[in-house]
This record gives structure tokens, C-alpha cells and sequence, in this order.
């Protein structure tokens, strides 16, 4: 690995007083930005063949937790402004291929799991734009639609396509079928390794950063009434064979992966000052 080297900035902090370096700190410090009392900075950390850019704080040997607390809404300023000059994916249709790119990648599925996954996973949306799943507190249940029409454009659909298909799910929801086995959905498993394809080539040129907070990976799990509406309409429709059986043990699996994948990287969600994490 590259040794850690400092950019930018005048009177930066001694290089040995940082970390030193491994799989999760190989960084280019720069953006160094004085504040009251910290300094702050911001840091390159490869992983996963993608670049993270994350921001850190400085501390002397005499900052005190009050000292960051007073710094804080700097903190948060300096964090944003960040995220979105360095690689925010300012296309929303990019978040889908992040999410494809991180169940192939941090998760295992292959390209065809993820295109049945995917096939079951734009249903979803649907059942609350249809009134079948009732969300609580869910005034405007339509603007799921949107998802649905995201996910078909994101993955090479024209918008009379996803129309088309709207009509169809519609019909076929409605008259209790699911609309297609899981294999001859919409998004064919060809179509995901091409996107996957298209977000690496997206990253290497753009320094692109993963942003856990735009994806779409946590949907199924916080629509679970919609899942298991499915899920029992897919069961009715079908005769569920042994590898099918195998998938859908393997999605439940998926679940409790990326919400521990969500809970250790909490703090991109939902960041605290020190002292706060309780």
C-alpha cells in the first residue's frame, strides 16, 4: 500500500500522529478547514475498488468534548458540502446502480439472484400504489409509483415501457397474480452485469463515493407488510420449486446482512457529537 501523504492547506497537522495505515486507512488528507476550536479535513479511503471520501476532525492533545460540541454544526456543514463536491451521484437513477453494484459486491448475489431479487423487489412499491398493503400514516401512497418507474428507467426501460407494465401489474395484482415468475421479470440478469459494469466505469472516471443514504436497499425490509403480501401471492400463483425455496432463505439472510450493514455505518445516517451516541 501507499504510504499516508498530506495535501494542501498550510500549518497541517504531523502525518505520524494519524493512524497507521491498513485496509481501512490508506487516506489523502486535504480540505483542511480551521474552525473555533477543531480542525477539520477530509480523507480518501479505498475500498472495494471505491474511493470513500470521509471527513475527519482534528484533535489536539488539549481538545476537550465541549470543544468539538461547539464545533459541531461546522462539523456537519463541512460533511455535507463534502458529499456533494466530491462524487455525490447527483443522478437519482444512479442510487439503483449503487444498490446492484453493493448486493453484487458486498453481499455475494450473483447477477441473475439479484435480477430475480430486483423482479420481486419493484412489486413492492406497487402494493401500497395500489391500496392492497395499507402503510400507516401514509398519506400520498402514489408516490411509490415513482420507485417503480426509477427502477425500470434505471435499468434501460423507456417511460411507455414502465407504462406498460404499470398497466399490467396493475391488472394482475388486482385480480390476485403475481405478475411473472421471478426469472422472467423485467430485469434479466444480462442487464444487471452491464449496470454493475456501467457504475465501475462511473466510479473510476467521476470519483464516484458510496452514499448508504440515497440507496434502495432497505425498502423491502421497511415494507415488510408488502413482502409478506407477496410472498404469499407468489405461493399462490406458483408452484414453488426447491431452488426457489433456497432463494427466498437466502433473502431473509440478505435482511439481517444489510441491516447490520446499515447499524455499523449508522453514523452516515444519523451522525452524533461525542457523547451522544445513547
Amino acid at each position: 500500500m501507499e504510504h499516508i501523504t498530506i495535501v494542501g492547506g498550510e500549518g497541517y497537522p504531523d502525518v505520524s500522529k494519524f493512524p497507521k495505515e491498513d485496509d481501512y486507512w490508506n487516506a489523502n488528507v486535504s480540505n483542511i478547514k480551521e474552525l473555533n476550536n477543531v480542525k477539520i479535513a477530509s480523507c480518501v479511503c479505498p475500498l472495494l475498488g471505491v474511493s470513500n471520501i470521509y471527513s475527519i476532525i482534528i484533535l489536539e492533545s488539549g481538545t476537550t468534548q465541549s470543544d468539538i460540541l461547539d464545533d459541531w454544526q461546522g462539523i456537519l456543514e463541512f460533511r455535507e458540502k463534502l458529499k456533494g463536491n466530491y462524487g455525490k451521484l447527483k443522478n437519482p437513477l444512479f442510487s439503483y446502480h449503487q444498490s446492484v453494484y453493493r448486493l453484487h459486491n458486498d453481499f455475494n448475489l450473483s447477477y441473475g439472484e439479484i435480477a430475480k431479487y430486483l423482479n420481486f423487489q419493484i412489486l413492492i412499491y406497487l402494493c401500497i400504489d395500489f391500496g392492497l398493503v395499507q402503510l400507516p400514516g401514509m398519506e400520498e401512497p402514489n408516490i411509490f409509483r415513482i420507485f417503480f418507474y426509477q427502477f425500470l428507467m434505471a435499468f434501460g426501460y423507456k417511460t411507455d415501457d414502465a407504462d406498460a407494465y404499470y398497466k399490467e401489474v396493475k391488472k394482475d395484482l388486482n385480480n390476485g397474480k403475481f405478475p411473472w415468475k421471478l426469472s422472467k421479470g423485467p430485469i434479466a440478469a444480462d442487464t444487471i452485469r452491464d449496470r454493475i459494469k456501467y457504475f465501475n466505469k462511473k466510479v473510476n472516471e467521476e470519483n464516484l463515493i458510496i452514499d448508504r443514504t440515497i440507496e434502495r436497499l432497505f425498502d423491502p425490509f421497511i415494507l415488510m407488510g408488502s413482502w409478506e403480501f407477496l410472498m404469499e401471492l407468489y405461493e399462490r400463483t406458483y408452484k414453488v420449486t426447491i431452488k426457489e425455496k433456497q432463494l427466498f432463505d437466502k433473502w431473509y439472510d440478505l435482511r439481517n446482512l444489510i441491516i447490520s450493514d446499515m447499524l455499523l455505518h449508522m453514523k452516515e445516517f444519523y451522525p452524533t457529537p461525542p457523547g451522544w451516541e445513547k
